[in-house]
């Protein structure tokens, strides 16, 4: 049973989102000052979920993140955090820290 208010609802009645954000969040609960990858989170999710998710990691959480995504969500960096570009170059990893959103679109 899921409870909003006065409303409960059994959890077969939520989508793929809800289920994928519940066995997220235990996961991560099970864990403390750990790092953790966590790909393209934002899949099945309305993007004020989306931030509430991020707002989750950040605020109930002591473990550090490496997520990759594509949603702006996820990319409109909270305090103490860092985006960082990562691409493959002649067979090499390069990455750089990234000041702007502007900047995602070049690997130089």
């Amino acid at each position: 049973m899921v409870e909003r208010g006065s409303l409960r609802l059994p959890l077969k009645n939520y989508g793929t989102g809800v289920h994928e954000l519940i066995i997220l969040a235990v996961a991560v609960l099970a864990r403390e000052d750990s790092l953790i990858g966590i790909e393209e989170p934002e899949i099945h999710l309305h993007p004020l979920r989306q931030k509430a998710l991020l707002r989750f990691l950040i605020e109930k959480t002591t473990n550090n993140y490496v997520i990759t995504t594509h949603s702006n969500a996820f990319l409109s960096r909270p305090k103490d955090s860092a985006i960082t570009h990562l691409w493959l170059e002649n067979g090499e990893t390069k990455n750089r820290i990234v000041e702007t959103h502007a900047c995602l679109g070049s690997s130089k």
